[in-house]
C-alpha cells in the first residue's frame, strides 16, 4: 500500500495542478493562434481562461482520459503522441479535419460543415471501433512507439 503521508499527498497536489495548469495554458495558446487567425469560437466560449472550469470537455477531459487508464493503465506520455495522431484524424471536431477543410473550397466547406459537424462523436466511435483504426493504433502507431522508444534508448 501506498504512504499517503501529508509531504506526499501535498506532493501530488502540485503535481496535478502543475499539469492542469499546463493543459490548460496549452489550450489558451490554440485558442489565441486561432483568434489571430480570424476564429474567435475559443473566445466566444469563455475558453481564453485560467478557470479549469471553463475548459473541461467530456470527450477530452473525460472520456479519453478513462479510456486510456482502461486500456493502456496511463492516462499521460506516448499517450501525448497517441493523441497527436489521433487528433490529426480528419473526423469532427478533431483537428485534423479542421486542416482538411482548409484546404477545400469556401463553398464545399459551408456545405459539408453543417453535416458533418454534428455527427463528429458518433464518426470518432465508430472509427475507433473499425477494424482500420486496430490497425492504425496496433501496427503504425505501434512501430512509431518502438522507433521512438529506441532512438530515445527508452526500449
Amino acid at each position: 500500500m501506498k504512504d499517503f503521508s501529508f509531504f506526499s499527498v501535498i506532493n501530488m497536489v502540485i503535481f496535478w495542478v502543475g499539469v492542469m495548469y499546463s493543459i490548460i495554458l496549452h489550450e489558451i495558446g490554440h485558442g489565441l493562434v486561432a483568434r489571430w487567425w480570424g476564429d474567435d469560437t475559443a473566445y466566444k466560449n469563455g475558453r481564453l481562461s485560467l478557470s479549469p472550469f471553463h475548459h473541461i470537455d467530456p470527450v477530452g477531459t473525460v472520456l479519453v482520459p478513462v479510456f486510456m487508464y482502461l486500456t493502456t493503465g496511463s492516462i499521460f506520455s506516448m499517450l501525448n503522441l497517441f493523441l497527436a495522431f489521433f487528433n490529426l484524424l480528419p473526423l469532427p471536431p478533431l483537428d485534423g479535419f479542421r486542416l482538411v477543410m482548409a484546404f477545400l473550397p469556401e463553398a464545399w466547406q459551408e456545405k459539408i460543415e453543417p453535416y458533418l459537424f454534428p455527427l463528429g462523436i458518433l464518426l470518432i466511435l465508430i472509427f475507433i471501433n473499425s477494424p482500420l483504426f486496430s490497425f492504425l493504433v496496433n501496427t503504425v502507431l505501434g512501430g512509431v512507439f518502438q522507433l521512438l522508444g529506441h532512438l530515445y534508448g527508452i526500449l
